[in-house]
């Protein structure tokens, strides 16, 4: 059997506060079966881009 990712909460809070403290903002956490991923949108790039369709302007 495949060893699973065990991540508690108190681990989260910790690398979150350490990102902080380094002046890092986390952006998104990834957890799989496998693995957990962090990213860091000053580190990975921004990841805020919404690339869904916007309204039509309103006519004048």
């Amino acid at each position: 059997m495949a060893k699973t990712a065990s991540v508690t909460e108190a681990d989260m809070k910790r690398v979150v506060k350490v990102a902080q403290d380094q002046g890092l903002r986390v952006q998104r956490c990834i957890m799989t079966p496998k693995r957990v991923e962090w990213i860091f949108s000053d580190v990975d790039g921004t990841l805020d881009a919404d690339d869904s369709p916007k309204p039509k302007e309103w006519p004048r």
